[in-house]
């Protein structure tokens, strides 16, 4: 259930919450990484730390290191982004409709760089926001 997905982060006192997809289009030309955050879930914590800034960050950083076009951070209303109870994001890490991109998510070296890519960049958030 969605809304028990977001429930979760509060149940085992998460610091951030990020869900990873892949996305779609009735165009098979759309291509690129965007990440999602809800403005109904982006209040700024003691550590100054929001889901827009979690979304912008991620969506510069997964799209630079797997040169993608990135799409962006954009807001909207998924049930995971919107009803959580900390920083939350939706990434769509590309587009399965589009010959060429679904190739590259297909890929175990490209999986692997962009898993490293968010792995890293949620390290370098905690150094920055979390434990000053």
């Amino acid at each position: 259930d969605l809304y028990e997905r977001a429930a979760f982060a509060s149940k085992i006192n998460a610091d951030m919450f990020i869900s990873l997809h892949m996305n779609s289009n009735n165009s098979s030309k759309i291509n690129g990484t965007e990440v999602f955050y809800s403005a109904d879930n982006n209040n700024t914590s003691s550590t100054g730390f929001n889901s827009a800034e979690l979304a912008k960050v991620l969506a510069n950083n997964i799209s630079t290191a797997i040169n993608t076009k990135n799409r962006g951070a954009t807001k909207s209303e998924f049930v995971v982004v919107k009803y959580n109870t900390v920083p939350a994001v939706l990434i769509e890490l590309g587009y399965m409709t589009n010959a060429s991109e679904l190739e590259k998510l297909k890929n175990t070296e490209y999986q692997r760089k962009t898993a490293e890519t968010i792995y890293n960049t949620v390290l370098d958030l905690f150094n920055h926001y979390f434990l000053r």
